[in-house]
C-alpha cells in the first residue's frame, strides 16, 4: 500500500527532523489505529510492527546524531581566549575601530567582534553581532577587519591561535572645524608639553594623568591601574616634537575646546598641546558619538603609545625596570598589591619580574592604620613648654 511508504531519511538526520514524521505517521496510519481497528488482525499487526519500527529507527538516528556531535565537540580546535582589554594591546596600527557612516544618528552603532587569529598575528575569520542599524554596515566592514593585524598571542610563552573579542565603534559622519586656526611654529629647539588625562567611569576605567614633555614622561596614577602614584620615565625630545608635529598636521589648534555627548556613563578626556606656551586643549566627553573628528581620539591613543603609559596602566613589559630605576620598595606590601594587579590582567611575564626583583609571595603584615584624634582630643589645648607652644 502507498500510505505505508516513508520518505527517505539519511542518517545525517537531526533528532528534530525526525520528530517532524511522528504527526505524518499517526496522520498516515489514524485509519489504521481507529476506523481500520475492526479489518483482519492481519492488518492491524501490520500497521503497530511499522510504527513500532519508526520509532525505533528515530532512537537509533538520535543516538548515531549525539555521537558525530560529541565526536566533532571533541575533534574541534582549542583557542585560547582573549578579551577585548588584552586583544587592544596586542593590535597593530593601522587599526581602525572606529569608523565613521552615513545613516548613524547622533550616538553610536556598535558591532561585537569574535576573531580567529592565528599563530602570527593574522585574522582568519571574523564574526559580527550588532543591532540591525550596525549589523547592514557588516559586509563592507568585513574585509578592513579581516585585514588588521596583532602581535601574536601567547601561552606559556608560546605563539597560539587564539579566539578574540573585538569592537567597532559605528558614528556619524565627523564635524571638521570651521574656522582654521595657525599653529605655533614648531622649531628644532621647541619646548613642547603634551598633557592627556583621562577620567573615570561608572566602571572600572583607568584614571590617571600623563605629561609627555621634551623633559620627559610624567605619569600619576589614580585608580584602576597596575601601579599608581607618581612615574617618571626618559623619552627622547626628538620624539616629542614629532608627535607635537602630529598634532599640527591634524589641525588641532583648529579644533572646537569641546565635544560632549549627552551620556552619563563614560569617560572624559582632556587632551592638551603647549608649543613653547601656546596652548590648546581638546574635551571629550564621548566626542566620536558628538561628530568629533576620529583624529583627536587616535592622537589621545597616541600619547599613550609615546609614553608606553600600559606598563603603568596594565603592568606590561618595562614596568619592573621602571620600579627599579625609582629605587622602588619591592620587599613592600605595595609590591604586592602591583603584583596581584598584574596578575589580575594575565601578566604573567611581570609577575615573574616581580617575583625575581624580591617581592614576596608571603603575605605580609600591614602597616598599621593612621590615628585620627577624637573630637575631645583636639578640642584640648596643647601644653605650653617654657612659653613655646
Amino acid at each position: 500500500m502507498s500510505d505505508g511508504i516513508l520518505p527517505p531519511m539519511s542518517y545525517g538526520s537531526t533528532c528534530s527532523d525526525v520528530k517532524s514524521f511522528i504527526p505524518m505517521i499517526i496522520r498516515r496510519y489514524e485509519f489504521g489505529l481507529g476506523l481500520k481497528l475492526s479489518g483482519t488482525g492481519r492488518d492491524v499487526r501490520r500497521r503497530f510492527a511499522v510504527i513500532l519500527f519508526c520509532f525505533s529507527r528515530m532512537i537509533f538516528i538520535c543516538l548515531v546524531s549525539g555521537s558525530c556531535l560529541s565526536m566533532a565537540q571533541v575533534n574541534s580546535p582549542s583557542y585560547a581566549s582573549c578579551n577585548y582589554t588584552v586583544a587592544r594591546r596586542h593590535e597593530i596600527r593601522p587599526h581602525h575601530r572606529t569608523i565613521p557612516r552615513e545613516g548613524i544618528d547622533l550616538g553610536l552603532g556598535q558591532l561585537s567582534l569574535t576573531l580567529i587569529v592565528s599563530g602570527k598575528g593574522d585574522v582568519l575569520s571574523a564574526e559580527a553581532q550588532g543591532a540591525g542599524n550596525s549589523l547592514h554596515f557588516w559586509p563592507e566592514l568585513e574585509p578592513e577587519v579581516k585585514k588588521w593585524k596583532f602581535t601574536p598571542f601567547q601561552r606559556d610563552g608560546v605563539p597560539v591561535a587564539a579566539r578574540v573579542q573585538e569592537v567597532i565603534d559605528i558614528v556619524p559622519p565627523v564635524r571638521m572645524p570651521k574656522d582654521h586656526v595657525a599653529a605655533p611654529t614648531l622649531r628644532p629647539d621647541s619646548m613642547v608639553v603634551i598633557t592627556l588625562v583621562r577620567s573615570g567611569c561608572f566602571g572600572i576605567c583607568p584614571i590617571y594623568t600623563l605629561s609627555v614633555t621634551t623633559n620627559g614622561v610624567v605619569f600619576e596614577g589614580n585608580r584602576f591601574v597596575v601601579a599608581p602614584g607618581k612615574h617618571q620615565a626618559q623619552i627622547s625630545a626628538y620624539e616629542v616634537r614629532k608627535l607635537a608635529e602630529e598634532f599640527v598636521n591634524a589641525d588641532f589648534y583648529s579644533m572646537e575646546p569641546e565635544y560632549f555627548a549627552p551620556i552619563a556613563d563614560i569617560p572624559s578626556y582632556s587632551l592638551s598641546l603647549a608649543i613653547d606656551g601656546h596652548e590648546k586643549t581638546v574635551t571629550d566627553h564621548g566626542g566620536l558619538k558628538a561628530r568629533m573628528p576620529v583624529v583627536v581620539s587616535e592622537l589621545e591613543d597616541e600619547v599613550d603609545e609615546a609614553a608606553r603609559s600600559q606598563r603603568w596602566i596594565d603592568g606590561t613589559d618595562g614596568l619592573v625596570q621602571e620600579l627599579q630605576a625609582e629605587k622602588f620598595n619591592f620587599q613592600s606590601v605595595e609590591a604586592q598589591k602591583i603584583m596581584k594587579r598584574a596578575a589580575d590582567r594575565g601578566e604573567t611575564e611581570t609577575v615573574r619580574q616581580l617575583l625575581k626583583a624580591g617581592v614576596s609571595s608571603e603575605p605580609l603584615p600591614a602597616p598599621a592604620p593612621a590615628r585620627f584624634l577624637s573630637f575631645e582630643e583636639a578640642m584640648i589645648p596643647p601644653k605650653l613648654t617654657d612659653g613655646c607652644r
